[in-house]
């Protein structure tokens, strides 16, 4: 398939043939997915620290929260989120922002305050943060059964959007 990198929703690589020639991007995945409905922020805080020093030293990015808007998978507030971020820009690498779930090119009430800052509700509270700075934008789409052009108009919306290039992941 002549790839030239993979992911697989984690800081380490398989370890098997698929790494040889294949760069590895570490994914810092975000809650402990052991806990998924863990809500103690320090055990959030904890757990992104280890999944940090897992990251191997010749990895030259390193991916963002998987889908955290959703409850079944990161399930991260923007401010939890922004908090882990310090961690995940402590290591040193270029960085990929968080894969929000579909957002097909389109505004996301989540990614958009986490990369350029706004209001968002935390605990209840309405609070207004700051954004933060990624090297890349990722997306998931699943649209790419439909049509290949709506993947590049979300590609291009995206881009347009943020103003850093874009991974579809």
């Amino acid at each position: 398939m002549n790839l030239s990198w993979y992911y697989n929703w984690k800081a380490e690589p398989f370890n098997s043939i698929v790494d040889e020639g294949v760069d590895h991007v570490p994914m810092i995945w975000g809650r402990n997915q052991d806990d998924p409905n863990g809500t103690v922020d320090e055990n959030l805080y904890a757990y992104i620290k280890e999944q940090c020093a897992l990251v191997p030293e010749d990895a030259n990015y390193v991916l963002g929260y998987n889908e955290p808007d959703l409850g079944a998978q990161a399930n991260m507030t923007v401010v939890q989120a922004q908090e882990g971020w310090k961690d995940i820009e402590a290591l040193g690498k270029r960085t990929v922002s968080p894969s929000i779930s579909n957002p097909n090119g389109t505004y996301s009430a989540w990614l958009t305050p986490f990369l350029k800052g706004g209001d968002v509700y935390s605990n209840g509270v309405q609070v207004t943060v700051e954004g933060v700075s990624c090297d890349c934008v990722a997306i998931h789409t699943y649209i790419s059964q439909r049509s290949v052009s709506m993947v590049v108009n979300a590609v291009k919306s995206v881009y347009e959007l943020y103003g850093k290039p874009v991974w579809v992941t």
